[in-house]
């Protein structure tokens, strides 16, 4: 133990691990020598294991404190784990009282939900900062013995960082409470430079309680839409919950909820919009959302317990992913199109459409060629849906044959698609292939459906410029996660999923989406499209036809690669309720083209620009099945044509505006379209709508 933890020590206390380095550490054994606790908490070394898993999706780990109480030989150290994006985050934080279990527990039980949280957005997780009380089964470490008095000095004080309301300048304690709540309070503030927080999430429990609540520090307060959430999960796990009344610190409640309060807790540091530092008052992490999430552990078994704190972290992932989809898009900017869009505005608003994302993102600096920087993704689209056992009709066009769309032959041959559209990076497309045929396999029930599925449709564009491609880091698992997260709804957008690594115009590009609701004298009808944009140069970007892209001339992208690929592809998906038949499809599809030319494309010659249109209004039985397919023909095409088009161009300029500025191997960086720069030139060229 001592020479893995020393190991650590002497790089600073920073590393990012390998798992297989990690799993070779036989010392980890002997953390606290059981497999599990009688109350059925796991073990410190079996919950540093499952936390460390997060090294494998990119995070960093950091060595908070390297606590020795037994002597050298055992180290229990205060761990935390940052996610591969910088910039506003989330915190969450647990474990501050070593009884309360099963806020760390829960954390170990959500490492897939966290991977996928750090792919949205940063992520900063202190997930068992008071390692000691946890092996002692005790709240504070500063008494001689077990006590459940509130006397006591708790891993998170913060008392020494946080101004005293009664003395201007001055901090409330001279010195810290203990050297861990010191170390503690240290990095939060030093990572809030390059982690501010934003949201602030405090898995907390207590043996003396019989119902739960929730505190809300923030500036929100009880009302935060975050806190009645919480609230709701209590409930929704069976939790009692004090709905009025006061806790054992005297604090009030109303209906569930603890407004903020001053308790020189870690929540009210996170909270704080200033503290007190060696004397100097200097701004706070000041975060906008502070929860403290209180579970009672007198009457209610560990295992519930851990589920509501997993219902949490579930909860937060769903919040954070539907404010990733909700991000500016075009039209929020004043871009006008024409056309109609749907309710959502996207694809999905063809019914049974749904759409899923696997985004990693891992690693920074050189390349190092199977090792990273990390910038890709898959992402899924299932045109009825995963449940679905039934086909589509479907058509294919290219435009310049650069590229790979797997299974287009068959479409070709038959008219037809069958199961999911995955589109990845190039040197990807064949673990991607496979991995949706494992997927099919395990989960088709048809036989002659599953036949049917047999050569899947997985189309590419190149990240090379940000992503070590070559280490073909694309793995089935996370496959898996883009076809299970697929659903309807709201896209993701920008540099998510297969358009990670994206670029469009010499910006960072990637997924965008668009729709069009279609009035026709033979029914109303919806068309939408989904784009993984990769191509272009600068000076041919158009929008809402001013010539942007000859305005800005800065914001190019940073290449520290000196020999590379171009790479210009785009891949196209279009969907329609209506009744098109595979000829209809494959002319529907090469409208593509026209929306490229709205957005500035000359179609270069090293560009995969490949597209698929499908018709939900015709579905398909395999075709080794016995029964007739029976297919309508919409007559008339123009309106079909025209919203293709609109859609196209659309979902072109919402990927850009989605996309943030990311970097990748070499420092290689693509910036993110500057929004109030294109107002600025929409407006200049009579465009922009106000």
């Amino acid at each position: 133990m001592m020479q893995f933890w020393n190991r650590i020590r002497n790089l600073a206390c920073i590393l990012v691990l390998a798992w297989s380095t990690l799993a070779q550490a036989s010392t980890l054994d002997n953390l606290d020598g059981v497999a599990t606790y009688p109350d059925g908490r796991a073990s410190i070394q079996n919950l540093y294991a499952d936390y460390l898993q997060l090294i494998d999706q990119g995070w960093s780990l950091d060595v908070v404190y390297d606590s020795r109480p037994d002597g050298p030989d055992q180290a229990l150290p205060i761990i935390a784990l940052r996610s591969p994006r910088q910039g506003p985050a989330t915190w969450i934080i647990s474990g501050i009282h070593g009884e309360e279990p099963a806020g760390p527990n829960a954390i170990a039980g959500s490492i897939a939900e966290l991977a996928a949280l750090g792919s949205l957005q940063p992520v900063v997780l202190l997930p068992l900062c008071n390692p000691q009380g946890y092996l002692r089964n005790w709240r504070y470490l500063n008494l001689a013995v077990y006590s459940e008095s509130v006397d006591g000095m708790s891993v998170g004080d913060s008392s020494h960082l946080l101004p005293d309301p009664d003395r201007p300048g001055k901090a409330r304690a001279g010195v810290a409470s203990s050297p861990e709540a010191e170390a503690l309070g240290r990095y939060i503030l030093n990572q809030a430079a390059s982690y501010p927080p934003r949201i602030s999430i405090d898995l907390h429990e207590d043996n003396l309680l019989e119902k739960g609540y929730v505190y809300s520090q923030g500036e929100a307060g009880a009302g935060d839409e975050l806190a009645l959430a919480a609230r709701q999960v209590l409930n929704d796990n069976g939790i009692p919950l004090e709905r009025n009344g006061k806790t054992r610190f005297d604090e009030l409640i109303v209906d569930g909820i603890i407004g903020p309060v001053i308790d020189s807790s870690v929540d009210e540091l996170m909270s704080s919009a200033q503290v007190v530092v060696e004397g100097k008052v200097q701004p706070g992490p000041a975060a906008r959302t502070v929860l403290v999430f209180e579970t009672p552990a007198k009457n209610t078994a560990l295992d519930q317990r851990i589920a509501a704190h997993q219902g949490l972290i579930q909860k937060l992932v769903q919040v954070i992913s539907a404010s990733a989809a909700d991000r500016p898009r075009a039209r929020d900017l004043g871009i006008p199109f024409d056309g109609t869009p749907g309710k959502l505005n996207a694809i999905t608003d063809v019914a049974g459409v749904e759409v899923g994302h696997a985004t990693i993102i891992r690693g920074e600096g050189a390349l190092q060629v199977g090792v990273g920087p990390v910038r890709t993704g898959v992402t899924a689209v299932f045109p009825l849906g995963k449940a679905s056992m039934s086909g589509v009709a479907a058509g294919i066009a290219v435009f310049n044959g650069d590229g790979e769309m797997t299974g287009s032959h068959f479409v070709e041959e038959f008219g037809e698609l069958h199961g999911p559209i995955s589109i990845t990076n190039t040197l990807s497309v064949g673990a991607v292939h496979s991995a949706v045929i494992e997927w099919n396999r395990q989960n088709v029930t048809l036989e002659d459906e599953l036949y049917a599925r047999g050569l899947p449709m997985v189309a590419e564009t190149w990240d090379g410029f940000l992503n070590d491609i070559y280490g073909q880091h694309v793995r089935q698992a996370d496959v898996f996660r883009a076809l299970e997260a697929a659903s309807g709804g709201p896209v993701a957008e920008g540099n998510v999923g297969g358009g990670t690594g994206m670029r469009a115009f010499h910006f960072a590009g990637g997924i965008g989406s668009a729709s069009r609701v279609l009035e026709t004298e033979f029914g109303n009808f919806k068309l939408g499209v989904l784009v993984q944009a990769n191509f272009g140069v600068r000076s041919e970007l158009l929008i809402a036809g001013a010539p942007v892209g000859r305005e800005i001339t800065n914001l190019l992208p940073e290449d520290k690669t000196p020999i590379r690929p171009e790479g210009n592809s785009i891949v196209v998906v279009i969907a329609t309720d209506a009744p098109l038949i595979p000829t209809q499809l494959r002319r529907l599809a090469r409208r593509a083209t026209l929306g490229l030319g709205r957005v500035g494309s000359n179609g270069h010659s090293g560009s995969g620009d490949v597209f698929v249109a499908f018709s939900t209004g015709n579905p398909m039985t395999a075709y080794l099945g016995l029964e007739v397919n029976q297919l309508s023909m919409l007559p008339d095409m123009n309106p079909m044509f025209e919203a293709a088009v609109q859609a196209t161009e659309e979902a072109i300029i919402n990927a850009m505006v989605a996309a943030t500025t990311l970097s990748g191997i070499n420092g290689n960086t693509l910036y993110a379209l500057p929004h109030e720069r294109v107002r600025e030139i929409l407006r200049k060229y009579n465009r922009l709508q106000e």
